[in-house]
């Protein structure tokens, strides 16, 4: 059997540096996909909003329009905006 070969102190921290720089790239890349998404989502909200649409609940029949919005209400314009693609 060979004998391993082990890294040098030198080595292993250049290793821990290219991780560090790694994950520190992979967050920041995250947080903007999530800045990116909540974006869009706010944006087609407002669209939705300035639009003026009312909704439709699930039996088809317009909502009565009132200016604050229900977590339920963000879910239906997310779900109007997927059917729309």
């Amino acid at each position: 059997m060979r004998p391993h070969k082990t890294m040098t102190n030198k080595q292993q921290e250049e290793v821990c540096r290219i991780f560090e720089t790694f994950t520190t790239g992979m967050q920041a890349a995250l947080q903007a996909a999530v800045k990116n998404i909540l974006t869009t989502v706010l944006q087609r909200q407002q669209e939705c909003d300035q639009r003026n649409v009312p909704a439709v609940n699930q039996h088809n029949h317009p909502q009565k329009h009132n200016d604050q919005h229900t977590e339920s209400d963000n879910e239906e314009i997310l779900d109007q905006g997927n059917e729309q693609r």
